[in-house]
């Protein structure tokens, strides 16, 4: 009985340290721009092996000469509208009633906080 009791624990163990305790899409990792936004690892844009935002990345690929013609347009940096005094790409902004929100506002926006 004690091996059966020592094997579920081995399994339950190896379950979780191989699992994790979140899903991967909650991961959240922070833009190598130095722009301070964190990003889930599937909206990131990879250049030379580091993760930027919309934003840095259209700025780090005008630096490698790789910028695009449209990548103009989200080079330009907006205010968040939600007081926290973010700067972002227009890329990465959440629009909601025509206002321009971090990812962090956002999340607040019409719970009165």
């Amino acid at each position: 009985m004690k091996r059966i009791l020592i094997l579920i624990a081995l399994v339950a163990l190896a379950a979780f340290a191989f699992g994790g305790c979140g899903g991967k899409a909650d991961a959240k990792i922070k833009c190598d721009g130095g722009c301070g936004m964190e990003l889930a690892k599937d909206d990131c844009q990879e250049i030379d092996g580091k993760c930027y935002c919309a934003g840095c990345a259209a700025h780090v690929g005008h630096d490698h000469g790789t910028m695009e013609q449209g990548d103009a347009e989200q080079a330009e940096k907006v205010a968040c509208a939600g007081g926290c005094g973010m700067q972002m790409a227009q890329a990465d902004c959440q629009e909601i009633d025509g206002k321009c929100y971090c990812a962090g506002c956002a999340a607040h926006v019409g719970h009165n906080h």
